[in-house]
């Protein structure tokens, strides 16, 4: 059956604001039913709520699929930005994503490319992966290459911007009647740092330079990057050289050895923390469907379309302050997180030393120790002893630190969305991996 998607601007934004009412008579029967709620029952209720209003905009967001369905993935991930509850709803733009029939994508495709039977000489029309801007298909070309043909899905580059405007709207909207999202300056802040990825993501020549930038620095001999054919590509579609392995879970499934995935889990790591210190560079899109396991045991990387590049000023910022978390878990030195902090903008710079010790320093000292131990260890690391791939927050604390910040570096967010799924790889692989060459 047809997935019948909302294309034009007013049945999009409709669907948009549809769920902000909804939203908001949800808030009104919580309101209600916490008035008549013992309070050893308040929490259940609150949890309640929040996994009721994170499934309302999960499928809301579903419904316009694209740029909205996207986002919702990212907000998902945003461990400071909604509550855990939300963010697990949200989560599921990762795993229920289905590929569209390719009659409806037939005629884009060839507008792109020319005739389907003139530029492969074999083309499955069954997509063997599917995700929220666009599903791939395995060809082979007119040389006997194997191809995974990356299709973006019409229309989705152009509904971008409308999408964000729509989605500022219905968070804004949340804003004003729940406290389950931040002011309306971060938000506007995150969503249009997300507007500028989601234009590069779509780009699929830019993403096709970016493949060929990371060739160009990984270690070949522990890693496989597919070369991209650009005779099969254009921007809003790429052929990629497949790859013929296997995504970690059903690796991991076949009882490999510890020493395998320790192997498996530097490499990972490594891969990750070269690029950004030695070239400003990282592949900022890391959950599992990205990586493969190859037949000769190398890390095939896929997908290169999320890609953050900083700048030295915010990776020199950055690195102090890590430095200086890990400097206060071993020393208590709590004038350099401070500095640190204020820095990279988590700090208002007109608050005071005592103001944040009293009363901000508790709640980043959350952070602190959630990434500090990884790095202080001297013998390798155990990720399987890793608790949470993200800090555990109370949500009411995050709030009032999010309503004195009203922006960070842009490379933040991504950087965080990119750090976190290395953990949670890393996690998933159990891996032991060495981590002290990063910061001695």
């Amino acid at each position: 059956m047809a997935i019948k998607l909302p294309k034009s601007k007013l049945l999009r934004g409709k669907t948009a604001g549809a769920t902000a009412l909804k939203v908001g008579l949800k808030h009104a029967d919580y309101l209600k039913n916490k008035l008549l709620t013992k309070l050893d029952g308040q929490e259940l209720l609150k949890e309640k709520y929040e996994k009721e209003i994170g499934a309302l905009i999960y499928k809301n967001l579903a419904k316009l699929r694209g740029a909205a369905l996207k986002v919702s993935q990212m907000l998902s991930i945003e461990a400071d930005f909604l509550p855990e509850a939300v963010r697990k709803e949200l989560a599921r733009a990762f795993f229920q994503v289905k590929p569209l029939p390719f009659d409806e994508l037939k005629e884009f495709v060839e507008n792109e490319l020319g005739e389907i039977e003139s530029v492969f000489a074999d083309f499955e029309y069954d997509a063997f992966a599917a995700a929220s801007l666009g599903q791939v298909h395995k060809a082979r070309g007119k040389k006997g290459e194997i191809l995974a043909v990356k299709i973006q899905y019409p229309g989705i580059a152009d509904s971008i911007e409308s999408d964000i405007k729509i989605l500022k709207t219905l968070m804004l909207s949340l804003s004003k009647i729940s406290e389950l999202v931040p002011k309306k300056e971060m938000i506007n802040f995150v969503l249009s740092e997300i507007e500028t990825r989601l234009k590069e993501e779509v780009d699929y020549e830019f993403e096709a330079s970016m493949a060929d930038a990371f060739k160009g620095y990984g270690d070949s001999s522990l890693i496989t990057i597919p070369k991209v054919y650009k005779e099969y590509s254009s921007k809003h579609i790429i052929s990629y050289e497949f790859l013929d392995g296997i995504h970690f879970s059903e690796w991991k499934e076949k009882g490999v050895s510890q020493e395998v995935r320790d192997k498996i889990g530097q490499t990972l790591f490594d891969f990750f923390w070269k690029g950004f210190l030695e070239n400003n560079i990282i592949h900022a899109d890391p959950h599992p469907g990205n990586f493969l396991i190859m037949p000769d045991g190398k890390l095939g990387i896929l997908d290169f379309g999320c890609v953050l590049q900083v700048t030295d000023e915010f990776k020199e910022k950055l690195m102090e302050s890590l430095k200086a978390q890990i400097d206060d878990y071993q020393n208590g030195n709590s004038q350099r997180i401070f500095k640190a902090y204020r820095d990279l903008k988590f700090v208002p710079l007109e608050m005071e030393y005592l103001e944040f010790e009293e009363k901000f320093k508790p709640l980043f000292s959350i952070y602190r120790d959630w990434f500090s131990p990884v790095y202080c260890v001297k013998s390798p690391f155990d990720f399987n002893k890793l608790e949470r791939t993200y800090p555990t927050q109370d949500f009411s604390k995050i709030r009032q630190v999010s309503r004195t910040v009203s922006e960070v570096y842009r490379e933040q967010i991504y950087f965080d969305r990119a750090y976190m799924g290395l953990l949670g790889l890393l996690k998933l692989l159990e891996a032991k991996i060495d981590t002290s060459h990063i910061f001695n």
